[in-house]
């Protein structure tokens, strides 16, 4: 069984918690077997290691129930996971700090400085004066002539592995003194990266009077060791198809790393807010169909919502983000499934695909063909009442053919015969609702098209982050905004590009 309390012989569900520690939190730890349910009336919960939830295995949270995570634990889900609350009875994930619990080894956030450099003598370990190291030597930054700005500070807190920098002022030192005049842009991840002037061989260049010292803001890998949970991590298995449903309703999810990050496969967000986390909502490569509603993405140091989508349309409706610190609003990308490895039947719409060859024309009918030669057949089929039509949108390439045909009914009608006198062109099939592909290829080739569908986005909010609000990169796919908003944000309102560069 995977519930654990202060004895190690009570492992039984309402006993086993310590005399001194009533009141508290049940610890909860291990790997989930069979069906297991954790019900309000036996917490608030202490979870101390990673939740597993394998494949075949369903762990479901009553509604109102709590889970207090120490620093670096989270829920990994293989199986079904079922967290689904009531208006009334929220359910709580939440982060104790180290100062909280005895579960977590107290460190210095020195040790997760970038190699070779470091702040000294300051109050916390997220100010002091600014030391580079060469040749195993430490020596100060020289302000001369006031030359280092917020530019420079930004690129140096950086630098350390911060994600940002907060001030600077003299911090007056000794020893060596590696460099002045420092320039940097304010984009570069280094000062090597910068223009600056080498006076280490000649140390009365710049007195130490003017040695650099500054104050960063936000070192990720530190807090993920002493404040941040993981989050629920939705994980990708080799038989991800058959995974699991699983869901999230009326759900609280506090200080975590990643509040919700999923690979393929992610549940429908509803009702769910994520507040104070590093990441708020992060997906990739989603594979099937998402719904985001009536949820909320507040304060995340970085990204509010990134989703970069293969196959399945996206509605996020009545959602707010709002006040991400080093990071934009909601970040979309669509990305290029490969026509040679997808499997229509388990392909949901829109659709982008990219076709390459660089083979000898076959003829599909060959029952034997050498490995050099290619031909696939590929035939999706719409929804019922539905129909599909496809957009080409980049051809180039010789040598190559793809046929088009209607298959509908028991006479296919072949709709397009592409060669490379489509280079360069784009263009749109008629719509039908089963759609037959054959791609020949004995030459180079590069075709990219798609079944068309859409991001739905409807009374969406976003506000005051560092970024864009929306950033979108489409290739092609439709996108339908309605009564959205964005206001405040630090770079665009809304910014979109296809997969061409085009914006």
């Amino acid at each position: 069984m995977f519930l654990k309390y202060c004895m190690p012989l009570a492992i039984f569900l309402g006993y086993g918690l310590c005399e001194n520690e009533k009141n508290i939190s049940r610890q909860l730890n291990g790997t989930v077997t069979g069906n297991q349910t954790l019900a309000r009336a036996d917490g608030p919960y202490l979870v101390t290691s990673d939740l597993i939830v394998p494949e075949n295995a369903t762990l479901t949270i009553e509604p109102g129930a709590i889970l207090n995570f120490v620093p670096s634990v989270g829920i990994r889900v293989r199986g079904s996971f079922h967290a689904k609350g009531t208006p009334s009875q929220r359910i709580t994930f939440r982060a104790v700090p180290c100062g909280e619990t005895s579960f977590c080894n107290k460190t210095d956030g020195a040790l997760f400085y970038s190699h070779g450099i470091r702040l000294v003598d300051g109050s916390s370990y997220s100010n002091g004066r600014l030391q580079l190291q060469y040749n195993g030597r430490w020596g100060t930054v020289c302000n001369d002539w006031s030359s280092w700005d917020l530019r420079d500070t930004h690129v140096a807190c950086r630098h350390l592995g911060f994600l940002g920098g907060k001030r600077y002022y003299y911090d007056p030192g000794s020893g060596p003194v590696m460099m002045k005049t420092v320039g940097c842009k304010g984009t570069e991840k280094s000062l090597w990266d910068c223009s600056y002037r080498w006076i280490m061989s000649n140390q009365y260049s710049c007195a130490h009077s003017r040695d650099v010292g500054i104050e960063c803001d936000t070192l990720l890998p530190y807090l993920a060791e002493i404040f941040y949970w993981k989050g629920i991590y939705f994980e990708l298995t080799n038989s991800s198809e058959m995974k699991g449903s699983s869901c999230l309703e009326h759900v609280d999810i506090e200080n975590a790393l990643e509040g919700v990050n999923a690979v393929k496969n992610a549940p429908d967000l509803l009702h769910v807010m994520i507040n104070g986390s590093a990441f708020g909502l992060n997906i990739k490569e989603l594979a099937k169909p998402l719904a985001v509603i009536d949820s909320s993405i507040l304060g995340p140091k970085l990204a509010g919502v990134n989703i970069e989508n293969s196959c399945g349309d996206v509605v996020i409706e009545n959602v707010t983000v709002q006040n991400a610190r080093f990071g934009g609003g909601l970040i979309y990308k669509r990305l290029a499934v490969n026509f040679c490895s997808v499997i229509p039947e388990k392909a949901s719409f829109p659709l982008l695909l990219n076709a390459a060859g660089n083979h000898h024309l076959v003829d599909c009918s060959k029952k034997e063909m050498t490995k050099k030669e290619i031909c696939i057949l590929k035939i999706f089929r719409a929804s019922p009442g539905r129909k599909i039509s496809m957009y080409l949108r980049i051809i180039n390439g010789s040598g190559f053919e793809l046929n088009i045909t209607d298959a509908s009914t028991d006479i296919k009608t072949q709709l397009h015969r592409i060669t490379s006198d489509y280079n360069g062109r784009t263009f749109k099939t008629g719509s039908t609702s089963i759609l037959e592909l054959s791609f020949y290829s004995k030459g180079r080739v590069y075709a990219t098209y798609v079944f068309r569908g859409g991001l739905n986005l409807e009374k969406i909010s976003t506000s005051n982050n560092y970024g864009s609000g929306y950033a979108f990169e489409l290739g092609d796919t439709s996108i339908n905004i309605e009564s959205s908003s964005s206001f405040g944000n630090g770079k665009d309102g809304f910014y979109v590009e296809n997969q061409g560069g085009e914006r």
